[in-house]
């Protein structure tokens, strides 16, 4: 992709001529078949991203410069270091990218400088063009802040190319970055406008007409020329402020002097740009990540930097039309501390979910479920969020029924609130009820974990389908029923409790730590030998027995295992 060179203030042409407003004014679309590119310039993305890895609160109204790629020991050493970016506040104390650091203190007293990664701003441009691909399927990318997007013949979506306008800036706005965007016939045009064409009050871009391109380019400073930054210098020593002066000059003539950016230049100032895009294509399962340079604490970091992760990860998946069907949370604490408590330098928590999820708040409220209870060992560096796995994302039709009717009328709330308690207690904590077909009463139900909202619904509908049961299924059920009490036992424990002593009326039993009186017994049943294909070969008496203590009364069923004579408490009765 071409680069787009510029000017640093001290070599820049005194204040240009605004534009006129009426002739940056939103227009209607272009005419059918014409090439129509929108530009989208993020001038102030290392801003963003450097602010956006400081412990808050921070307030985001100082004047900020920031510097890519610097080591810090530069930052601290060095004040010759070009600034990369500003944001709207220092640029308007006069700050502007290419002065040293040692110029820019000297405009505002207070500049807060920061440094970023060029990974993280190549990486946060790419998570940018994936959000983007909701728009058009062509996304390219230009280093260090532009965004281009072939939207030719897909307007019609949308409305026209204002409400097109429109809806690109909010996706960004809800981002948290700040754009300037413009839509023309090439990557090359609709960036010289987004960057150096000039905006009203409550206009979301510039469109440019097929029609009025020639006319527009020619009103763009010189700047806007894609020249290296020592033929600018030189256009500007020669008095060339707008496009429309050099035009004048012969072609000829001006190639000379334009060096290898002639061909492109020239192009430009005849309104042409033929400048193919290549199309970003995203990584598979998409991550997002929050570092900072200095170590946190307590839960509070963690949760104002989960709203950012999670509303970014939503964007990139509701762009591709998919859902999360898994998420994996990355704590990593500070190396030191760490290592002198002797623990893992990082936390790592899976998330499997019960149903696919994709909105930012839904995915906020299952990674946070467990954090209220999760005890930190360490100090924290970073928070990272990974996509473990992908689904279609689906969207269900509401009906037209009263609220009042079914609770809450919205069955997307379920599966929020099924995967909020799996994240919480845990898969196989939580389940579906079902029956089953044995005579021991830890074998009359069990826990099936949720595998899919569905399941449950369609194999109620199923048993509803069949006329008639099958073939002994009803004999099977009522000797099972039979074995026991008309009101069988329904808290049984996961693991039985062995009893201590002698089980006898008025006999003094141990139940765990607490110690109880047998007040009655009456025999239940007896199991002989059952389920010998199973290997277990069981066989017990079942007692109903009373126990009583100054705690209050129990109604218990005990089970005497007539192979190792142990008597062991099952379950009780309420």
């Amino acid at each position: 992709m071409p680069s787009q060179n510029s000017v640093s203030s001290q070599n820049s042409a005194p204040a240009l001529t605004p534009v006129d407003q009426a002739s940056v004014a939103l227009t209607p679309a272009a005419t059918a078949g014409a090439r129509r590119i929108v530009a989208v310039v993020l001038s102030e993305l290392p801003c963003e991203l450097a602010v956006a890895e400081l412990q808050p609160p921070f307030d985001k109204s100082l004047p900020i410069a920031v510097i890519v790629g610097a080591k810090p020991e530069e930052r601290e050493l060095a004040q010759s270091l070009p600034i990369s970016a500003v944001n709207s506040k220092a640029r308007s104390f006069g700050v502007r990218p290419g002065q040293t650091i040692a110029e820019a203190c000297a405009w505002v007293a207070h500049l807060k400088v920061l440094s970023i990664a060029e990974s993280r701003l190549d990486y946060a441009l790419e998570r940018v063009a994936e959000c983007l691909l909701q728009f058009s399927p062509i996304v390219a990318i230009g280093a260090p802040d532009t965004l281009w997007l072939d939207v030719t013949g897909t307007t019609a979506l949308f409305g026209d190319e204002e409400e097109l306008v429109k809806r690109i800036r909010s996706c960004l706005a809800e981002l948290g970055h700040f754009s300037r965007i413009a839509i023309s016939r090439g990557p090359i045009l609709a960036r010289a406008f987004a960057r150096w064409g000039s905006l009203s009050r409550g206009q979301a871009g510039i469109i440019v007409p097929e029609s009025e391109t020639l006319k527009r380019v020619q009103q763009l400073p010189i700047q806007a020329l894609p020249v290296s930054a020592d033929v600018m210098q030189w256009l500007a020593q020669l008095g060339l402020l707008q496009l429309a002066d050099l035009a004048r000059i012969d072609p000829a003539k001006a190639a000379s002097r334009l060096g290898e950016s002639a061909s492109p230049a020239l192009d430009m100032l005849q309104g042409r740009d033929l400048q193919p895009l290549t199309a970003y294509v995203p990584a598979a399962l998409p991550h997002e990540q929050i570092q900072w340079d200095e170590p946190c604490s307590g839960n509070e970091p963690i949760l104002f930097a989960l709203k950012l992760i999670t509303t970014r990860i939503a964007a990139r998946l509701e762009a591709r039309g998919l859902a999360a069907s898994g998420l994996t949370l990355n704590i990593r604490y500070d190396a030191v501390v760490a290592r002198f408590n002797e623990t893992e330098p990082c936390l790592t928590l899976d998330y499997t979910l019960v149903e696919p999820l994709f909105r930012a708040d839904e995915l906020w409220r299952i990674l946070t479920a467990r954090l209220g209870k999760l005890r930190l060992m360490a100090p924290y560096v970073e928070v990272r969020v990974a996509v473990s796995g992908l689904a279609l994302a689906t969207t269900r039709q509401l009906e037209l029924i009263n609220a009042a009717s079914k609770l809450n009328a919205d069955p997307e709330r379920l599966s929020v609130l099924i995967n909020e308690l799996a994240a919480d207690i845990g898969n196989d904590r939580l389940g579906t009820l079902t029956t089953g077909n044995s005579h021991l009463p830890e074998k009359h139900s069990s826990l099936r974990p949720i595998t899919k909202l569905g399941t449950a619904a369609s194999e109620k509908s199923r048993v509803r389908s069949r006329r008639k049961p099958a073939p002994g299924a009803m004999e099977q059920l009522n000797l099972q029923r039979s074995a026991f009490s008309k009101h069988p036992p329904n808290r049984l424990f996961n693991n039985p409790r062995l009893l201590r002593g002698p089980i006898k009326k008025g006999a003094l039993i141990s139940v765990g730590t607490s110690l109880y009186s047998v007040e009655s017994m009456e025999f239940e049943c007896r199991l002989e030998r059952i389920e010998w294909w199973s290997g277990s070969n069981l066989s017990r008496d079942y007692w109903r027995v009373g126990l009583s203590n100054k705690s209050g009364y129990l109604n218990a069923l005990v089970y005497f295992n007539r192979d190792t004579e142990e008597c062991f408490l099952q379950a009780l009765y309420d």
